[in-house]
């Protein structure tokens, strides 16, 4: 459990969610349970197409969970999000943790569960804080 409702900083978030599934979004926490079998066959099912398209194109597909950390150079504001499937082009922003910067392509497969939480994600994805 989060102590409290408020505003977090990217360091408290990364101490406070040590081995959980989280997000961070404009200074919010966001903890996850495991998706819905469902969810994870369409995510399979479209991550091993990816996988096949994309090979020998010089670009990975990605699976959740995998940090992504979109940051914006003239604030240092941070957001981690870690989208269903991502495919990366630019390698060079791939860490031994996380990918920092815009994959060439977002997925995020929606439930009844997660998908207002999803909306919230787009923005981030739009404004393309880096």
């Amino acid at each position: 459990m989060l102590p409290e409702a408020r505003k977090y900083s990217y360091q408290e978030f990364l101490e406070l969610t040590k081995d959980k599934r989280a997000e961070f979004i404009d200074g919010q926490i966001y903890l996850w349970a495991s998706p819905s079998t469902e969810h994870q066959r369409t995510v399979g099912r479209l991550f091993a197409k990816f996988l096949e398209y994309f090979e020998d194109k010089g670009c990975e597909p990605f699976v959740a969970p995998y940090d992504v950390i979109f940051e914006n150079e003239n604030t240092g504001e941070k957001h981690v999000v870690q989208p269903d499937i991502i495919v990366i082009c630019d390698k060079s922003k791939i860490t031994a943790e996380n990918y920092r910067g815009i994959p060439k392509l977002i997925v995020e497969v929606l439930s009844p569960s997660n998908a207002s939480h999803d909306y919230i994600k787009r923005w981030i994805y739009i404004r393309g804080l880096v």
